[in-house]
């Protein structure tokens, strides 16, 4: 089924090998992998199961459903003892117990209730991405309010990394929070959970920005009842080289001259410094290819890029590595995943309060952007370079405005709602003149407003921008070698600045701007960058 099957296959079983039978083939003790468990969420779509068992078995699935009749699948397994089972599209809210079984001896039996079939989203990143609901300014609301979402599970990826997918056997707990014959324990976390149970715990410690997204979804989309399995598999500190292997970013002719050798084995212990941070495919392998084999989500979440803010890159203030491995990522997720379309939507970088005014996440911001508006790998984004706070550091703790924010995409592009905007305005081209530079946009009224890193440094109509006095021409794409600062203007729907001797055009390129410009639905216009052309 994938090209690593084959060692995945022998290192179960190696781990669930009982005994082998008379004429020397293995018996293996059924054991379900990936997320399988009481309360699980299946894309009511797509619902599929995956589990191991001795090889040639045969096994016969049963989904007894709340309301109809049951349903009864038999399935030859192969000489691998690996298998797949698909189960029939259900109706959104369908409730049902699965059971599986082996038909040969010894190998037994497995048994989950309480699974629904409903929407389910996968999220990932990095810290941003980590940081629970009760991090989050309005988490006292959130929390009280979890019971009105009653079908709202929760499943959180353990933390591990490899060179093979053979992690996958630790993402599929019982019970008892064990496998069959295996150890040693899972990760008590590695569990469906029920949002709102017990003062809404599962809630409190699930990242903020996926459960909130959620949330905006199900109250504006889905219906506050309905049945939605978030799965988040995230790693605070990640770069992005870590969710992607090295071949495939060879593949897109990316930069990967700063990290390790390919076939370089994952790093043992925790993953804390940026060294080790660039180990390719290592979480990839870890958290999310395990979950291909069973999990086929309806959409895709990423809110990541902070650990790559230091990154080299081949030209200074153009983040373009960012953008290759970002197209590299979401393909090989997408064909991991089975399905070339699967909406997959990102967090531009927050803003992130320093002593030093830096740009290093403004090109990370720009490189998120041209995933989405150049490449259009990406489908939609939030921008969110205004929200912040000196208390939080990198870590902003307004997560709802994110979440809101992020919600706006996927319910335009998604669900068809035409009247909402598909985001922040953009810049959408440069115009150079004698004496001026215009950078257009295709908002429909433009206005300076403060961010709260100040708020008292903001002209409704004029404030500072970056212009390139100095341009390297025989650079490609030309290259800038001094910025000084001058105020730019909003004339109608663009922004202008009045300089005989500007060649290109630096708008909000800090890690924390002060003055940031509102389109018409007072959503902030993105960081972004703009040359002059030398034709």
């Amino acid at each position: 089924i994938k090209s690593n099957m084959a060692t995945f296959v022998w290192c179960v079983f190696f781990l669930l090998l009982g005994n082998v039978v008379a004429n020397g083939e293995p018996e293996v003790s059924l054991a379900m992998l990936g997320v399988w468990g009481n309360n699980m969420v299946l894309q009511h779509d797509k619902p599929m199961i995956h589990g191991v068992t001795s090889p040639n078995d045969i096994i016969s699935v049963v989904v007894y459903r709340e309301v109809g009749a049951k349903i009864s699948i038999g399935q030859q397994v192969g000489s691998s003892g690996f298998f797949q089972v698909s189960i029939p599209p259900q109706e959104m809210g369908v409730r049902a117990n699965i059971t599986i079984t082996s038909k040969k001896a010894g190998s037994g039996s497995s048994s989950i209730v309480g699974v629904m079939f409903g929407i389910v989203i996968l999220c990932s990143g990095q810290s941003n991405m980590v940081h629970p609901l009760s991090y989050d300014y309005n988490a006292s609301a959130h929390i009280a309010a979890a019971g009105l979402l009653p079908n709202l599970r929760l499943f959180q990826v353990g933390r591990q990394w490899s060179t093979d997918s053979e992690q996958a056997l630790k993402l599929g707990c019982t019970d008892n929070g064990t496998i069959p014959n295996l150890t040693p324990k899972c990760n008590v976390r590695n569990m469906w959970r029920i949002a709102h149970v017990n003062n809404a715990t599962a809630a409190q410690s699930f990242s903020a920005v996926c459960y909130l997204t959620a949330q905006e979804l199900m109250r504006t989309e889905y219906g506050l009842d309905a049945a939605v399995g978030l799965i988040e598999s995230d790693w605070g500190g990640s770069a992005q080289q870590v969710w992607h292997t090295q071949e495939q970013a060879i593949s897109y002719g990316c930069d990967v001259s700063f990290s390790p050798r390919p076939g370089t084995p994952c790093p043992t212990g925790k993953l804390m410094n940026p060294t080790t941070h660039m180990f390719p495919g290592c979480l990839y392998r870890g958290m999310i290819e395990p979950l291909t084999y069973s999990v086929r989500p309806k959409l895709i979440l990423w809110y990541q890029g902070e650990a790559n803010s230091n990154d080299p890159q081949k030209i200074p203030g153009f983040a373009t590595n960012y953008t290759c491995g970002m197209n590299a990522m979401v393909t090989e997720w997408r064909k991991a995943f089975d399905n070339s379309t699967l909406p997959f939507y990102i967090v531009q970088l927050s803003a992130y309060y320093t002593k030093t005014i830096l740009s290093n996440f403004a090109a990370i911001r720009v490189a998120q952007a041209a995933a989405a508006d150049q490449d259009h790998i990406v489908n939609g984004y939030a921008v969110t370079h205004d929200i912040g706070d000196i208390a939080g550091g990198v870590h902003p703790h307004n997560k709802s405005e994110v979440a809101r924010r992020l919600s706006l995409p996927i319910r335009r592009f998604m669900y068809g709602r035409t009247f909402l905007p598909s985001g922040s305005a953009r810049f959408t081209g440069i115009e150079c003149s004698q004496g001026s530079i215009t950078m257009q946009t295709n908002a429909m009224s433009l206005t300076w407003g403060n961010t709260h890193n100040c708020s008292e440094c903001c002209n409704s109509k004029t404030t500072s921008v970056d212009v390139c006095t100095q341009l390297d021409e025989s650079s490609s794409p030309p290259l800038c070698l001094e910025w000084a600062s001058m105020l730019a203007t909003i004339d109608g729907t663009n922004l202008v600045v009045k300089s005989g001797e500007a060649r290109g055009v630096r708008y909000a390129f800090t890690n924390y701007p002060e003055c940031v410009l509102f389109d018409e639905n007072d959503l902030p216009i993105g960081t972004d960058i703009a040359m002059c052309s030398t034709n």
